[in-house]
């Protein structure tokens, strides 16, 4: 036996099917439900949608009429609402003055100034002005004796009864918190139903500021359209009255603060004033900037000197060091001296002289002597010259080095002077800055206080009526024509809503592709869902193969038998087990159905009926109940089958109800009366009782070559089947498929079969009976 795979992950569908035996030759296609690709459960499947939409389409129809009649009886009852609406201009506030540079502060952007105003309109300051003008305290509609009529209306004031400030959830909120009547202040009857009566006029006053521009536009709602457009008028001239006030308030305000403003920076200009002069005084400080310039140029100027007298004494400084070392021939001082070069010249023609003559005479000849006394006196003064170079070298150098200390020194005490002007400078600095900002702060003050005075004298109104409030003709409210259009829209999405929701809550299967996708099982067909009053009882349907070859059941049950045939590889299984997952679906009408068919098919079939506690077999073929297979299995008969009237189907029984059937299911006996039947007869069909609960057919799936699980459109939960396949595979039954049972054709879903089973099928009737009155 085929080993199935296992639960505790999804199975994936099969790749291929075996191929029927002479399927080549015959050219016949193997059946496999999952060639067909399945949208992705993440994608909208847009046929879904539209059967779902079908299938309640009469639930979404009345829901939406419901809707449309209630909204319709609303319009009805309510009263008319007059709107009159009058529309100004705020323009930007400038005559009263900004203060920016006093209190630092940004000015606020004219959406907040917007904002600002609609609550000023709104104000109850306004309100009571206007409701004190018109005298409208004890208007009936502000006072609650008139209210408006309808549902919503009605829902409203449940809702403040409930919820209301002074609400039952206030009142107990008061209670448990300890508060009284005594504790609280004590509002006496007239100042209760003021309060009610401004609440009133505030929700009826409506204030609308124009988007990108400066108009607003003030409503208030009515049932009587003389006080729509009175009270809006009003409104609109109180405000401007508050608006006149304010700003006379604000500028009087503005004029107090500027002269103590004033007071105060005058007081701390003279301050800073004496302190700069006191500085200033103090450290000799006439014009900071000049002295600061001629420093800077005296500093250049010695720092030039500096550099110039360090290259000249240091060149003075290598020539005396070099007459130092005894180099004094080669230097330039001495080259370039006439002298110098003479008494050279001179000392070289003696030394001439004195050769030649000690080349003769002896250093006692007189002549000799006398030359050599010559050349003595030539190189004293040749030596003389020569130290007088070196003494003005040295001379020269020591000048050089004095004059670049004193410069040095000169530099130093310049750098000094002009740092300790920098240090007076910025605290000098500080006093003046301080100085000037109390001026210029003194000098605006003075300005703005000038402003003040022409603001004072000007007083022009930034408020102007742009169009006055005339008196409605036609009411505002209610729109019926909207009201109703609107209702249908809510009331169609509400159906849809409605439909969708029942959709989900629908846990039952009710297409044979939703139930592939679940449980990865193919499907072997349909059987139609039978409403004829002509077919009452369950055994009556049970032959209807073979008293009706042309009803739809018959032809369904037919499909079935051909999808069977290509199951597996060898044809339809010899040995057949049809189940269910609970009782109450339709598995033992079809297995007779389905055993005449095949018997039709000349065919040699055996029907067990192998469901030993609730049997019905055998009222539908008129059989004896017993003796059955209880009675074979237990040993007590061996002739228990019996023949029906159709030829070629024969029938076991369930017997005598054992009490114990699962365990006489899965004997021995059972499994060598299948073998021993399976030689004699083409098929065996079993009927076993349902799974859930029950392990009969779990036990009977091991003597069977195939399972059918029977499954009820709209009657079975998915929970249940899933749980029903999970119990057969984790026996390793051999699953074939399902059968949806109980359909529902004439369906939006099967539409289809509807058009061509049901509609064909009530026409060949209709000929057949024509033709059989012609006959007559």
């Amino acid at each position: 036996m085929t080993k199935m795979p296992s639960q505790s992950e999804p199975v994936p569908p099969p790749s291929h099917l075996p191929v029927l035996r002479d399927a080549v030759q015959r050219d016949l296609a193997v059946y496999d439900p999952y060639l067909n690709p399945q949208l992705p459960d993440d994608e909208i499947d847009l046929r879904e949608i539209w059967r779902i939409v079908s299938k309640y389409r009469w639930t979404i129809i009345m829901f939406t009429v419901l809707v449309v009649i209630t909204v319709g009886i609303a319009n009805a009852m309510m009263r008319p609402v007059f709107k009159a609406t009058t529309s100004i201009e705020i323009a930007p506030d400038s005559s009263i003055v900004k203060l920016e540079n006093v209190d630092q502060e940004q000015q606020a952007s004219y959406r907040e100034i917007a904002q600002t105003q609609e609550n000023i309109i709104r104000s109850e300051s306004v309100a009571v002005a206007v409701m004190d003008k018109l005298d409208l305290w004890n208007d009936p509609e502000l006072s609650g004796e008139i209210t408006q009529r309808g549902v919503m209306n009605g829902l409203n004031r449940l809702k403040a009864l409930i919820t209301g400030k002074d609400g039952l959830f206030a009142q107990w909120q008061a209670e448990a918190e300890g508060e009284t009547a005594s504790s609280t202040q004590a509002l006496s009857e007239e100042e209760i139903q003021r309060r009610e009566a401004l609440e009133r006029f505030h929700e009826r006053l409506i204030v609308e500021p124009v988007r990108n521009s400066y108009l607003f536009r003030i409503s208030f709602e009515s049932f009587g359209r003389n006080v729509a457009a009175n009270v809006a008028n009003a409104v609109v001239e109180e405000y401007q009255r508050l608006s006149g006030k304010r700003r006379l308030e604000s500028t009087a305000g503005a004029r107090v603060f500027l002269e103590e403003q004033i007071a105060e920076v005058q007081a701390r200009l003279e301050t800073s004033e004496k302190e700069l002069t006191a500085f200033a005084r103090k450290n000799q400080i006439v014009d900071l900037e000049d002295r600061n310039n001629i420093l800077d140029v005296r500093l250049t100027e010695l720092n030039n000197q500096l550099t110039a007298v360090q290259g000249e004494r240091i060149q003075a400084q290598t020539l005396y060091r070099q007459a130092q070392a005894g180099d004094i021939e080669s230097m330039p001082a001495v080259l370039d001296r006439s002298l110098i070069d003479e008494l050279k010249n001179e000392y070289v023609t003696l030394e001439a002289e004195y050769f030649r003559l000690s080349q003769i005479f002896k250093d006692t000849y007189p002549k000799v002597k006398q030359i050599k006394a010559q050349m003595q006196q030539v190189k004293d003064a040749l030596d003389a010259e020569t130290n007088k170079v070196v003494r003005s070298l040295r001379l020269e150098y020591n000048q050089l080095a004095d004059k670049e200390r004193l410069i040095k020194a000169a530099l130093e005490e310049q750098k000094a002077e002009l740092l300790n002007l920098k240090d007076r400078a910025v605290q000098y600095n500080i006093l003046k800055r301080e100085w000037e900002t109390n001026r210029e702060l003194y000098s605006g003050l003075l300005e703005k206080m000038k402003e003040v005075g022409v603001a004072a004298g000007i007083e022009r109104s930034n408020v102007s009526v742009v169009d006055h409030a005339a008196v409605p003709v036609q009411p505002d409210s209610p729109r019926k024509s909207r009201n109703v259009a609107l209702a249908g829209v809510i009331g169609l999405f509400g159906g849809f809503g409605i439909a969708f929701l029942l959709a989900y809550l629908d846990n039952t299967f009710r297409l044979t592709e939703e139930m592939e996708r679940a449980l990865h099982v193919p499907s072997l067909g349909i059987i139609p869902k039978i409403g004829d009053r002509k077919l009452p009882d369950r055994n009556t349907l049970g032959m209807l193969a073979a008293t009706d070859r042309t009803h739809e059941l018959s032809e369904a049950v037919r499909t079935v038998r051909t999808s069977l045939r290509f199951s597996t590889a060898g044809g339809a299984p010899k040995r057949l087990l049809v189940t269910s997952a609970t009782a109450g679906e339709g598995k033992s009408t079809f297995a007779a159905n389905l055993a005449i068919t095949m018997a039709q098919n000349s065919q040699h079939v055996l029907l067990v009926n192998a469901d030993l506690r609730r049997p019905v077999l055998h009222d539908i073929l008129q059989v004896p109940s017993e003796p059955g297979l209880s009675d074979y299995l237990v040993g007590a008969e061996r002739q228990v089958r019996y023949r029906t009237a159709v030829e070629g189907l024969e029938v076991i029984p369930c017997g005598v109800l054992p009490p114990h059937p699962t365990e006489l299911v899965g004997s021995a006996q059972m499994d060598h009366l299948l073998s021993e039947m399976a030689e004699e007869f083409d098929h065996i069909i079993v009927e076993a009782p349902p799974i859930l609960g029950l392990a009969d057919s779990l036990v009977l799936s091991a003597h069977v070559d195939g399972v059918v699980l029977m499954v009820a459109s709209g009657v079975t939960s998915k929970d249940a089947v899933r749980d029903a396949v999970k119990r057969l595979r984790g026996v390793h039954a051999p699953l074939l498929g399902t059968v949806l049972n109980m359909v529902d054709t004439r369906s939006h879903e099967y539409g289809y079969y509807n058009r061509y089973y049901y509609n064909d099928t009530k026409k060949h009737k209709r000929r057949g009976r024509k033709r059989n009155a012609q006959a007559a």
